[in-house]
């Protein structure tokens, strides 16, 4: 569950884990704000930390890596009858469906947040560099689309374990309403509560 509100975005975990961890991206200060409900911790990444943290991923990626998923040769294709999205190259594929945004800078609003949100899930174990997912969002904003669905599929090298498929599904409204103003409010109380720790010390 995403909530926007102003210049601030929330992120809530969805299912088991959905008072668990939240994250607050305040996009004037530009920093992202992670929260472990359970454990009463929170932990600040600034911008910088995550372009730092990208520029390091380069640096020290091989070869194979780098030409796969930070530099991949990417196609794109747009099909205005399904308004569908296709991001490809030899080892990953992004294809989403999108909708007409109601208003036009929610599709900006919404492109920033996309692009951020992938950097920070880029520092998470296992997952992939966000570069291919950028170029899947630029080609949505350009075309004014707001993703109803996003298939990944990956390519993998590893015996037995060919190819991942990773699809998801967004439902869509304009309004918050006042069970999203609580959760906003609860946020906040929340975040006052919890003690501020270092990154490493979160993810431990």
């Amino acid at each position: 569950l995403t909530l926007f509100n102003g210049n601030t975005v929330y992120d809530f975990l969805s299912g088991e884990q959905v008072q668990r961890e939240i994250t607050v991206f305040d996009v004037s200060r530009g920093r992202f704000v992670l929260i472990d409900a359970e454990r009463k911790l929170k932990t600040t990444l600034t911008k910088d930390y995550l372009i730092n943290f990208l520029e390091q991923v380069k640096s020290q990626a091989s070869d194979d890596v780098v030409s796969r998923f930070v530099n991949p040769k990417l196609d794109q294709k747009f099909n205005p009858s399904t308004q569908t999205v296709t991001v490809s190259s030899d080892h990953l594929t992004y294809q989403a469906t999108g909708i007409p945004a109601k208003w036009d800078p929610a599709i900006q609003k919404y492109h920033h947040f996309a692009d951020w949100i992938a950097r920070l899930n880029s520092t998470r174990i296992g997952n992939l560099p966000p570069y291919s997912r950028f170029e899947l969002n630029r080609v949505m904003a350009k075309q004014k689309l707001m993703p109803k669905t996003i298939q990944r599929t990956v390519m993998l090298d590893r015996v037995g374990l060919r190819k991942q498929v990773v699809r998801s599904e967004h439902s869509i409204h304009w309004q918050l309403t006042n069970t999203d103003r609580k959760r906003i409010s609860s946020t906040g109380n929340l975040m006052a509560e919890c003690r501020e720790v270092s990154v490493n010390e979160f993810w431990q």
